[in-house]
């Protein structure tokens, strides 16, 4: 990102925290590497900026591994827009760049709008969505998507998430909690070994770089692993030819396992004695994460609803793996949406009297749990809100209990292929952000896709209007073909 004076600063991007900030003490660091890091990361200053706005308030931030002492500034960011406030650090203490925290933002954690929050506000972004490309550990360059995802990342299906909500989450706070099924370990002899007691809650934190799991639970892992025990930097040392070893860690969620290769757990490190390799898996008394050794392997969807400050509901985490997706930004995509669901207008139509209400969103659908990406299409255009809106043409019909036309919401910012509930008995237009009824037993101000016609609006003079789009069916397992 760069201000209006046209210097690039580099910040990580951090699930684990809320706010950014840049400007990186670098004389507090120890090592020459670490300094000269540091100091390529760019220098912001607020007085060689026109657009630089000084505000009131300043504050400590620490993280899990330092601290910084920041001055809130608001200014104009090139990736954002204008008038985004973030921190200027006065004073730092081991921190080797600024920080662009993507936790939740306005009404949540803080009482004003980050940048996130900013980048809906200023009608850049559609939703309050992001996904986090970390790349594999060989690669120079990762991704980030605000608003949205690169389906050509990944491979598979994506698999939604709840979020743990704040008050049931093991540290009380508003982070990306998940639930976690079990881990297991699967050699090269495909003699997988599932580890006790590792169902549990995780955080997703693309600002840690270790993984971390209670003593008991890391040091059976690194057992495996030949460490017998951490050493002085409480880190596991192993044998550096094991990231040549075709073995997996396993994590399972509820419909989706990442598999992440040896290669990306042992962390190599040049030191003057030569090549030394750590796990990446360590052990922590309090906390419960995964970090970039894991999440380099995993890969994620936003999920879109409309957005409000109720920190009780807040988002859905997309997961899916990145197993047998080739060499080029393979690993590490973490979608998350910290957008509520609204209920729909009168909660939603509950019979076929009910049809002029409102829906929208993108969707994802698949059968028995499992998730089929709907990619986008944009052979139609739209404007909307000032802005060309792309549409999916394609035509989803569900005879699925759990898939229905009031799980589509209402906002008109959202888009996606047109939507079937068979149960339900509608027919979700996408276009005109509104339900109706299937011509099941209505002839007349219905949808009717059951015709050898192909599927039409069949409007109050039964005239109909045939729709052009691909289709795809969900069907149960035991229904016919």
């Amino acid at each position: 990102m760069s201000h209006t004076m046209p210097d690039p600063q580099f910040a990580q991007l951090d699930t684990g925290s809320f706010e950014l900030w840049v400007n990186p003490e670098c004389s507090s660091l120890g090592g020459p590497s670490d300094r000269k890091f540091c100091e390529a990361v760019g220098h912001y200053e607020p007085s060689a900026s026109s657009t630089s706005v000084q505000l009131a308030g300043t504050k400590t931030l620490v993280y899990g591994i330092g601290s910084a002492r920041i001055q809130y500034v608001a200014d104009d960011i090139r990736l954002s827009g204008t008038g985004v406030q973030f921190g200027v650090a006065m004073k730092t203490n081991d921190e080797l760049s600024g920080i662009l925290g993507l936790g939740h933002g306005h009404g949540v954690t803080l009482d004003y709008k980050n940048f996130v929050d900013q980048l809906e506000d200023q009608g850049i972004t559609d939703t309050k969505a992001f996904s986090l490309a970390l790349g594999g550990k060989m690669e120079q360059e990762g991704l980030v998507i605000f608003g949205g995802l690169d389906t050509g990342k990944f491979s598979g299906t994506l698999k939604t998430l709840p979020v743990i909500p704040a008050e049931k989450s093991p540290d009380g706070a508003p982070r990306y909690w998940v639930d976690m099924n079990h881990i297991s370990l699967t050699p090269p002899s495909n003699r997988t070994k599932r580890y006790e007691n590792t169902t549990m809650a995780v955080f997703l934190d693309s600002g840690a770089t270790l993984t971390l799991f209670p003593p008991e639970i890391a040091h059976a892992i690194a057992a495996d692993f030949g460490a017998e025990s951490p050493d002085v930097t409480g880190m596991y040392p192993v044998d550096c030819s094991l990231s040549t070893v075709p073995g997996t860690i396993d994590f399972a969620f509820d419909g989706i396992t990442i598999r992440v290769p040896y290669s990306e757990l042992v962390r190599e490190f040049q030191t003057a004695l030569g090549e030394t390799c750590y796990l990446g898996i360590g052990p922590h008394e309090d906390f419960v994460l995964l970090g970039d050794t894991v999440l380099r392997s995993t890969y994620g969807k936003p999920k879109p609803h409309t957005y409000t400050n109720s920190p009780e509901k807040l988002q859905n985490v997309a997961l899916g793996s990145t197993e047998n997706h080739g060499n080029h930004l393979k690993a590490g995509v973490i979608g998350i949406n910290w957008n509520e669901l609204r209920t729909p207008m009168a909660g939603g139509p509950t019979s076929k009297g009910d049809s002029k209400k409102h829906c929208g969103g993108g969707m994802q659908a698949g059968s028995n749990g499992d998730s089929e990406q709907m990619l986008p299409a944009t052979n139609r255009k739209r404007f909307l809100a000032r802005r060309p809106q792309s549409f999916d043409s394609r035509l989803i019909i569900s005879a699925l209990t759990d898939h229905n036309a009031t799980e589509i919401y209402e906002p008109e910012s959202n888009w996606g292929p047109d939507f079937i509930s068979e149960v339900e008995g509608f027919y979700c237009d996408m276009e005109a952000h509104e339900t109706v009824p299937l011509c099941d037993d209505i002839k007349e101000d219905c949808f009717d896709h059951r015709s050898p016609n192909g599927p039409a609006m069949i409007s109050r003079n039964g005239k109909r209007s045939p729709r052009e789009c691909s289709q795809l069916n969900l069907k149960a397992e035991d229904d016919p073909p």
